[in-house]
């Protein structure tokens, strides 16, 4: 057995646990819902954040998040899937796009989150999936997805979910399944599989710019960010790479001691990088090096929440339920609080408030500059 097939086949066996129960739900039972965890999009004063019963919610900020609209996929069963949502919605034009795990794109009016139109990609009806997020460049929606347990395809389609072309294209031999959103720039998405290989497509005819995709140490599931023409990205394979989009070449700027998964985050200065061995790396932008890591000692959970930088501060969210506030400078911990459950969705900041959503279906909204929790909402019950 080739090391990719192993690879394919560890990630089936952990399945529902990826390490440390990540991925809850991704094979075995597709209808059962899992811990799904969608990020909170801020469009104004209205949130819109997904659930792992397949519901989006739009919320009311100023009003300590209290729930004005509601969609809930109704039809899942033409896919046999569990119809939550790990992706987080994506606000554009008067009109919510939302990527299903059911393999289903949503498009939703934005003040009633009524269904204008959806859009179901192919392949198998247990195992397709959308997990990373969604992006909007030149009037085309593009996306990564999963459509067996192997392999994916990048789609390209127009704002009213009409396809405009994939990649590969159907009939050309597949590439591994993509769990990761595409990273859009002049035209080119920049994205990674699970067969460890790094691409660029343009988004006009899904062709390929490199020659070849780009081969690193293991599966690519976050998405890449890309600062001055490097492509930043980890892997399974517990490495932190840079990559020059121009040439081709590829750095290890960072190793862990477990793998990267969510998405690395940049605040202009450094490069925050997540890594489920529990440490926050951050890494200087202009120098590549290591600038600190939080904890330095002993770690207690795996980080699968992106963090973000808010009014000077650091936040961080983890899976023992706690979020952290630490100096940017030197990683100092400055502030923490249990707030309950896991912390798996991505931070999302606005305004000096931090929003936090467990694991436990609540959304939390604290202040950053008094560090006191301004309001909590059950995303389950509207309470």
């Amino acid at each position: 057995m080739n090391k990719f097939r192993m690879e394919r086949l560890l990630l089936l066996l952990i399945g529902a646990v990826l390490i440390f129960q990540i991925f809850a739900g991704c094979v075995g039972n597709r209808t059962t819902p899992s811990q799904a965890w969608s990020g909170l999009s801020i469009e104004g004063d209205i949130g819109y954040v997904g659930t792992p019963k397949g519901q989006i919610l739009a919320l009311d900020l100023t009003r300590q998040g209290m729930v004005i609209a509601n969609f809930e996929v109704t039809d899942a069963g033409r896919t046999d899937a569990f119809p939550g949502f790990y992706s987080s919605p994506l606000v554009f034009n008067d009109t919510v796009y939302a990527g299903g795990f059911d393999g289903v794109v949503y498009a939703l009016d934005a003040q009633t989150l009524t269904q204008e139109i959806s859009f179901e990609i192919e392949g198998d009806r247990l195992a397709k999936s959308i997990v990373g997020e969604l992006a909007i460049s030149d009037d085309r929606l593009v996306f990564g997805a999963a459509e067996t347990a192997e392999s994916g395809r990048l789609y390209v389609l127009d704002l009213d979910l009409r396809e405009r072309c994939v990649f590969p294209s159907r009939g050309a031999d597949p590439i591994g399944a993509i769990w990761g959103g595409p990273r859009i720039s002049e035209g080119v998405a920049y994205f990674g599989d699970l067969d460890h290989n790094l691409y660029a497509v343009d988004i006009e005819n899904c062709n390929p710019v490199w020659d070849a995709p780009i081969e690193l140490d293991g599966a690519i599931v976050a998405k890449p960010l890309l600062i001055n023409n490097y492509l930043y990205v980890g892997t399974f394979g517990q490495s932190f790479y840079s990559v020059d989009i121009l040439s081709g070449s590829k750095a290890v700027i960072l190793n862990a001691d477990n793998w990267f998964w969510a998405n690395p985050y940049s605040d202009g200065q450094k490069i925050y990088i997540p890594s489920l061995d529990g440490r926050l790396y951050a890494v200087d932008q202009q120098s590549k090096a290591l600038a600190w890591k939080y904890p330095t000692g002993d770690v207690v959970s795996p980080i699968v929440s992106t963090p973000v930088n808010e009014v000077g501060i650091v936040a961080l969210g983890s899976d023992d339920g706690n979020l952290v506030l630490l100096d940017p400078e030197t990683g100092q911990r400055l502030w923490d609080q249990r707030i309950g459950e896991k912390i798996r969705a991505p931070l999302v900041s606005n305004q000096g408030i931090v929003y936090v959503q467990s694991t436990d279906k609540k959304l939390h909204a604290y202040d950053l500059n008094t560090r006191r929790l301004s309001w909590i909402r059950d995303l389950e019950s509207g309470y």
